[in-house]
């Protein structure tokens, strides 16, 4: 038995808000982490603190004129992360 009403199954991809490619390359970020499962308190998290990460480093790239290495250096982002990161930004 189905939670959706049947006017639920009817919605069309165009009814669907679009998805940026950073938004998907963000949400991968956040699926890659072990335990984490679409849809749950966890994954909401993460994905909070995934976005605030990229936008912190973007930001440290602008003001300071630091490099994507130094920038995540200073926010002291763990090296083994550093590529998923370089992926995002």
């Amino acid at each position: 038995m189905s939670n959706f009403d049947d006017k639920d199954s009817n919605i069309e991809l165009d009814d669907c808000p679009e998805i940026s490619d950073e938004q998907m390359k963000i949400m991968s970020l956040v699926l890659s982490r072990p335990g984490v499962r679409g849809n749950s308190r966890a994954s909401f998290y993460y994905q909070g603190m995934e976005e605030e990460r990229v936008k912190s480093i973007r930001s440290l790239m602008d003001t300071m004129r630091l490099n994507l290495r130094q920038a995540m250096n200073a926010l002291k982002i763990p090296s083994s992360e550093y590529e998923k990161y370089a992926a995002v930004v």
